[in-house]
């Protein structure tokens, strides 16, 4: 399909019970819809009205070449007056559904949609073509080999299902150059219809996965929907798909290219564990989101800079610790303590020891009495430190000198005092200390998720080995 098309309608918008004529701009690359409507100007009307604005829930579309299109969570800009000849409005659309025709945004509801995510291929594993001897007499020819389809029950109402499908082939006896296409799509399918809404939040959470798995941004290629008023006349227990476009901009960039290489995990560390990790991604979702969002904007912000980011990764840092490890500062206290006994073999009314009460003063970088909340200099030492779950010596930096740099940079730039600046990460060093948190964030999101220790080790390791390595080529420079 091409990426932009115009298209000229009457369009009716419901809560008006207005009719107008408008043309319809769509880009399916970079996911912009906008409608332009037009009233014309009479003699008992010089200025023509448009009833319609701020925001309504649908538009219905009603194309001249034929067919019809439904706009949903239609916002309108201001409208342009031209006295004596006519007023337009253009109006920024969030979904269009072809050929859908329903009144009102709770008939918006659907049992099944498919999505393609673009460039996933790889990344599942599920299909791929190869070159295989046919015999003596057939020679060598293309094989499509393919896995079968993943299936996992998400919740009671809704179930994942990512399957991979041959494409076209183009007629190799008669065309210079041959090719051939193949598809991995995701299903997700509903045992009530459900609101297009929270098929979007759906939606999301896959695209999250994606990106966190791919180590890269990851956008909606196309979605297709299935409506119950496409149900086919001959066969009633199907059901025939239809396109829907997103307008939000936010899923419409170049598709990723694909190389394994650096995949963080892929779709069979998801599902080689009987589903387990697939299970934790969607049972600790709604806790993990801001967390993984904010690790996520260097990938999903490409010109994203290297203050900005290490702003974003420390957020995500503190969040992380809030949420997954304790947010009650006398809880956090009495857990530090209980681990530096246990790891120390310490009775309860025994002394610190000067390795346990080093190790405290990092845990614990506050005044216990006077404190209410967690600081961050606490939080940091606890993921850096706190059950030796991640090895500190590819840095140049002392652990200690390497916490306190990274609050006093936040601080700066959050809390901004000409005074620090020379208490903080030379500008410079900011893409390799980015490389390091990062390198902590993934430890903490793949073990949340259940990915093998080993595998995290390795993963993470090798991030952090290449971001050391190019920091001491720079450092020589």
């Amino acid at each position: 399909m091409d990426n932009e098309i115009k298209l000229n309608g009457k369009w009716l918008i419901p809560d008006t019970n207005e009719e107008l004529t408008g043309i319809i701009y769509i880009n399916r690359r970079k996911k912009q819809i906008l409608l332009k409507l037009f009233s014309l100007a009479s003699q008992e009307c010089l200025i023509a009205p448009i009833k319609a604005f701020g925001h309504v829930d649908i538009i219905k579309g009603q194309i001249d070449t034929g067919g019809h299109i439904l706009l949903y969570d239609c916002t309108f800009g201001g409208q342009h007056n031209r006295i004596g000849q006519d007023t337009t409005v253009t109006v920024t659309v969030r979904a269009a559904f072809w050929n859908l025709d329903v009144d009102q945004k709770e008939d918006l509801c659907f049992q099944k949609v498919r999505i393609d995510f673009g460039e996933i291929i790889e990344w599942s594993g599920l299909c791929s073509f190869e070159w295989e001897f046919l015999g003596d007499t057939e020679g060598e020819g293309l094989i499509w080999k393919h896995e079968k389809d993943v299936e996992f029950k998400i919740n009671d109402n809704v179930s994942l299902k990512i399957a991979a499908q041959m494409g076209s082939m183009s007629k190799w006896s008669f065309e210079k150059e041959c090719t051939v296409k193949q598809n991995v799509y995701m299903y997700l399918e509903y045992q009530t219809a459900t609101l297009w809404n929270d098929i979007l939040r759906d939606i999301q959470i896959l695209n999250n996965l994606l990106t966190l798995g791919m180590n890269r941004a990851v956008y909606i290629d196309e979605i297709h929907y299935y409506h119950q008023s496409h149900q086919d006349e001959r066969f009633p227990e199907l059901i025939n798909d239809m396109e829907a476009v997103l307008g939000d901009g936010r899923n419409g960039k170049t598709s990723i290219r694909p190389g394994g290489y650096d995949y963080l995990f892929d779709l069979s560390n998801l599902v080689e564990t009987d589903y387990e990790c697939l299970r934790n991604w969607y049972n600790k979702y709604d806790k993990m989101r801001p967390v993984v969002e904010l690790y996520e904007a260097s990938y999903n912000f490409p010109g994203i800079s290297a203050e900005m980011l290490f702003l974003n990764l420390v957020q995500a840092l503190e969040t992380y610790h809030a949420r997954f490890v304790c947010d009650d500062l006398k809880q956090y206290i009495r857990l530090v303590d209980n681990f530096l006994r246990e790891t120390y073999d310490l009775a309860e009314d025994a002394e610190w020891t000067d390795l346990a009460g080093s190790y405290r003063e990092i845990l614990i970088a506050q005044d216990e009495k006077r404190s209410k909340a967690i600081v961050l200099k606490s939080r940091l030492g606890y993921l850096f430190l706190a059950r030796f779950q991640y090895i500190f010596s590819y840095l140049g930096y002392k652990m200690t000198k390497f916490i306190d740099l990274v609050v006093d940079t936040r601080n700066y730039y959050t809390h901004y005092s000409q005074a620090k600046e020379d208490k903080i990460f030379p500008r410079d060093e900011l893409p390799y200390v980015n490389g390091i948190l990062m390198g902590v964030m993934q430890y903490y999101i793949l073990q949340e998720i259940g990915l093998p220790m080993e595998q995290i080790k390795e993963k993470v390791g090798r991030l952090i080995s290449s971001v050391m390595q190019s920091y001491h080529i720079m450092k020589r420079a």
